[in-house]
């Protein structure tokens, strides 16, 4: 059933729907290794007992937050696509590429039919995004260069906000696109 799929983040805790945070993985690793050098300098049989159940704990904690980080990272994360697999995916299906950059370097150039929905952070709106989550569609977001993670970063969002969307992010961006476009002219 697709609406009752386990959440990405805490396997076994539904109601728990936030990704882990790497920084919190690692303080539940510093407090393992903390508590296993404070188990080791214990001279006590009570206290090492103590520290024993500290760490048992600290590390089953470590090792479940691993894998569910694991897990969200691989189900977040948008995939790449590069300009061979969009012109190809353009003959075949129904794709929606979205222009990450400014408006107005989107009105100077772009990739035809492409929308424009600036990503400026978790301001951006993409609630136009929405009407293009289906099944049969595919979502590209580019920016300008390989250099440029405007597109990474917004494909990311509407992953986020529509998990079971098809996106992806255009490899090299619109520099690649042209140049690749450009070069298929000239073969012709």
């Amino acid at each position: 059933m697709k609406g009752l799929e386990p959440c990405p983040c805490f396997i076994g805790l539904p109601f728990l729907n936030k990704p882990i945070p790497a920084i919190l993985r690692n303080i539940l690793l510093l407090t393992a290794v903390f508590h296993l050098a404070k188990y080791y300098a214990t001279p006590s049989r009570e206290g090492k007992k103590t520290m024993l159940v500290y760490l048992s704990v600290s590390t089953i904690l470590f090792v479940l937050l691993a894998i569910a980080g694991k897990k969200v990272d691989a189900e977040v994360l948008p995939k790449p696509m590069n300009v061979e697999q969009l012109a190809e995916a353009l003959q075949v299906t129904r794709v929606v590429l979205i222009d990450a950059r400014s408006h107005e370097e989107y009105q100077q150039k772009s990739i035809p039919n492409a929308l424009s929905i600036p990503f400026v952070g978790r301001k951006t709106n993409i609630d136009t995004v929405a009407q293009f989550v289906q099944e049969d569609v595919i979502i590209v977001t580019y920016c300008e260069s390989i250099v440029c993670n405007l597109s990474r970063d917004l494909a990311k969002l509407i992953k986020q906000r529509y998990p079971f969307a098809k996106i992806y992010f255009l490899e090299g961006g619109f520099e690649r696109w042209r140049g690749w476009k450009a070069r298929r002219s000239s073969a012709f």
